[in-house]
């Protein structure tokens, strides 16, 4: 550790070969791991939190023939893959293209991530879009997180819609550099 600048911790695709469908970047929840565990585990092993980056996806994971019926905000978004084929990415500026209608994505408030669940053709969408960046932003601030990469720059849109997100967050928190905020 002290002999680098930082690390990329790529926080992301937890659930990319698994047996779950769920979220590809929760922040919190789910048994195949998540951002809040990944982070604390390093930041209490390196004691350097302001030395790890985050990873942040500019695409999306999704599945065909989903058994996914997500009652509310409450219930678990994790759930067995069953015969559902995939996972699949789907970069963010092909979503429209591809048919995903980001306007109609809903928030999961427990894993703090976007998703779109379409019942009739059982297809199940999770991505980053302005919400859940602003939400790993302030996961970043309030545990003194060194900064943001991102994976990768060429899939966000025209208008730099995710760009804008990351590269406008005050994830600063004013501490100094290796406080550690968790409880190690």
């Amino acid at each position: 550790v002290k002999h680098i600048d930082f690390f990329d911790v790529l926080t992301y695709d937890y659930y990319f070969n698994g047996n779950q469908i769920g979220p590809h970047s929760p922040i919190h929840g789910g048994n195949r791991g998540n951002i809040d565990e990944t982070m604390k585990y390093l930041v209490c092993k390196t004691r350097q939190p302001s030395k790890l980056n985050m990873a942040v996806p500019f695409y999306g994971t999704f599945w065909r023939n989903a058994t996914f019926p997500l009652e509310d905000d409450s219930d678990d978004i994790w759930k067995p893959m069953g015969s559902a084929k995939g996972p699949f990415a789907v970069r963010w500026n092909e979503l429209d293209r591809n048919g995903w209608e980001k306007e109609n994505a809903k928030f999961h408030e427990k894993s703090k991530t976007s998703y779109i669940w379409l019942p009739e053709t059982k297809h199940f969408l999770t991505f980053e879009n302005e919400r859940s960046l602003k939400e790993k932003a302030k996961y970043i601030k309030n545990h003194n997180i060194g900064g943001f990469l991102i994976w990768a720059i060429d899939q966000d849109d025209e208008e730099n819609t995710l760009l804008n997100v990351v590269s406008s967050a005050d994830i600063c928190s004013g501490k100094d550099k290796d406080i550690v905020e968790y409880l190690c």
